[in-house]
């Protein structure tokens, strides 16, 4: 297996020198090994103030958006977020043929998340807005509804047909929040206003899986960047599903499977790399232990005593995990079968 070396510029022209390598041909390794990877950008100054730019820019529309609204209706939306969704498209694909990718990616991803706003707008418009009781564009974002699936397939396909155009892997997360949105939404689609809960989960839960399978095909082909979106937002989902299952008080097990998929998700953090699954994870056994504290041990003063002994186990499995970590990976990896195998990053 190999292990990780610290190494700066002026260490690794030292080493040229010593092996009779000339300093040109050394700043090209140099320049070779802190490029980003497939899919991976730098964590700069100048990243930083692409994406605080982007998120600027968005606000902004939105902002905008509101404000047509309030001034001169549905029609003044429509036509201001149509024309600022093209001037926009020009835009990135000028940044993008001039090279600046991160940009010009931005800006393509704020064209996808103004897909919505296009869509409700046309759909008042023209009177196909199905649900009279949802009068603004801002309760997408509050409220359960069957009459935004519309919108949200729209940007669903926005999105891919951008991931085609532009392969800006944080195109991924107006997708996967969408998709989110959509596995709510969907299910009044399927079984009207009146959904049970175990409809909401059901629904909830396929959708997160479907993710969650999507993620780990990106996973497979390397394209780790894509794939962080899908991971986040599928498991949102599936947590989703519990918390409708959850609210059924005279069933115990969703508790209980929930504490189980959050110990598979502290193993599953450590053998990918994904972080993500260890954050899920960690809140499904609290969760769990929650209920424990609330609904079977109200009344035992050892339980939190039992809990903070716990915390400290865990803790301490937290510092043999920084220390051993990668070679229980590893190990791990070698036991399990070839095609899972695949999805291990390599070391």
């Amino acid at each position: 297996m190999g292990h990780t070396v610290s190494i700066d510029r002026d260490r690794l022209h030292d080493a040229a020198a010593s092996a009779g390598i000339d300093h040109e041909r050394a700043d090209a390794v140099w320049a070779a090994l802190t490029a980003p990877r497939e899919g991976e950008e730098r964590f700069d100054a100048p990243h930083v103030a692409f994406y605080v730019g982007g998120l600027l820019v968005l606000s902004a529309f939105t902002w905008l958006m509101g404000e047509a609204w309030n001034a001169a209706g549905v029609g003044a939306a429509l036509a201001m977020s149509l024309g600022a969704a093209a001037a926009l498209s020009v835009l990135s694909a000028v940044l993008l043929r001039r090279g600046w990718r991160v940009p010009g990616g931005l800006v393509a991803t704020v064209v996808v998340a103004l897909v919505p706003l296009i869509v409700y707008s046309f759909e008042r418009v023209v009177g196909l807005w199905p649900d009279r009781d949802l009068g603004e564009y801002g309760d997408f974002y509050e409220w359960i509804s069957g009459g935004w699936f519309a919108m949200e397939v729209a940007t669903v396909l926005a999105a891919l047909l951008a991931l085609r155009l532009v392969g800006f892997p944080f195109l991924v997360m107006p997708l996967a929040f969408v998709a989110w949105f959509a596995s709510m939404d969907f299910t009044e689609v399927v079984f009207g206003a009146d959904a049970s809960d175990n409809a909401r989960a059901g629904v909830s839960a396929g959708v997160g899986v479907i993710m969650l399978a999507a993620a780990w095909q990106l996973d497979l082909r390397r394209r780790r960047a894509h794939a962080f979106w899908l991971h986040l937002f599928g498991l949102m989902c599936i947590a989703g599903s519990f918390c409708y299952l959850g609210t059924d008080l005279e069933s115990n097990w969703p508790w209980h499977a929930q504490a189980v998929l959050g110990v598979i998700g502290l193993v599953v953090a450590v053998l990918l790399r994904r972080r993500v699954y260890a954050v899920f994870g960690a809140f499904g056994i609290v969760a769990w232990l929650g209920w424990l504290s609330a609904e079977v041990f109200a009344d035992t003063l050892l339980f939190p005593l039992a809990v903070a002994v716990l915390g400290l186990a865990v803790m301490g499995f937290g510092i043999a995990l920084a220390r051993y970590g990668r070679a229980w990976a590893a190990s791990l990896a070698t036991r399990l079968p070839p095609a899972v195998q695949r999805l291990v990053p390599p070391t």
